[in-house]
């Protein structure tokens, strides 16, 4: 199964667009996150969407993907999005690599 995970680093969180990854679970939104374009070509309703916390290490929540919507470019021109998820449920920690500096990645979930 195909799922984005979107890393949510504690660190910094009161930066721009980066928000506790609690909140994140309960609204349902990831706000302001790049992904790259041949990761938007996988995602299909019904797949699912992973917020991780690899920087402490200790949060995960899975839910399900709804829709994406285009949120103002990063300042390095690089489109940013807003990520819709559904029915997020705390899940035990566990380690999946992101790929790309934007903290995003599409795997396939085992």
């Amino acid at each position: 199964m195909k799922a984005l995970v979107i890393n949510v680093p504690g660190n910094r969180v009161g930066e721009p667009y980066f928000v506790p990854i609690d909140d994140m679970a309960k609204d349902g939104k990831a706000v302001g996150f790049i992904i790259a374009d041949e990761d938007l070509e996988q995602l299909a309703q019904g797949c699912k969407v992973v917020l991780v916390d690899n920087y402490n290490r200790d949060k995960r929540y899975e839910g399900e993907f709804v829709k994406i919507e285009t949120e103002e470019k990063a300042r390095n021109g690089r489109q940013r999005y807003n990520v819709h998820f559904k029915s997020a449920i705390a899940v035990p920690y566990r380690y999946d690599a992101v790929k790309r500096q934007t903290g995003t990645s599409v795997i396939n979930l085992t």
